[in-house]
């Protein structure tokens, strides 16, 4: 069973625990201090897909991914820079606006590796 957790973003950066309402406005409980709760916009609001990365980074919706072979290239069906979009030990990621495989076992020969997220490096997914 995977950990249930997300993260959003205020003012001040980003906030890890879990999603609540409160004071008419979305909130993240903080994992390590539940009494610990910020407010978040909600167009931030990103799950975690219970996975991380090569280098051991969790691997959150709207992540931003680079995609390589066991060789680091980028070149090959699967290979590229993408967004995550979905959940589990199978996940989507997106390359210049089509899915690629549409289904992705990160369990597989590639290796998966965070390099930003959508909303603080857009950047990495034009062109």
């Amino acid at each position: 069973m995977r950990e249930i957790k997300f993260r959003g973003k205020n003012k001040t950066g980003w906030h890890y625990g879990l999603l609540t309402f409160m004071f008419g406005q979305y909130a993240i409980a903080h994992a390590e201090d539940e009494n610990t709760v910020d407010l978040i916009d909600i167009e931030t609001v990103s799950q975690y897909t219970g996975l991380k990365d090569k280098n051991g980074v969790e691997i959150y919706e709207g992540d931003i991914v680079k995609v390589t072979d066991d060789d680091g290239s980028t070149d090959f069906s699967d290979g590229g820079i993408g967004e995550v979009e979905g959940m589990e030990e199978l996940f989507m990621w997106y390359i210049g606006g089509e899915v690629q495989n549409s289904i992705f076992d990160i369990n597989q020969w590639a290796y998966i590796e965070v390099i930003g997220n959508k909303f603080d490096n857009p950047e990495l997914l034009e062109g």
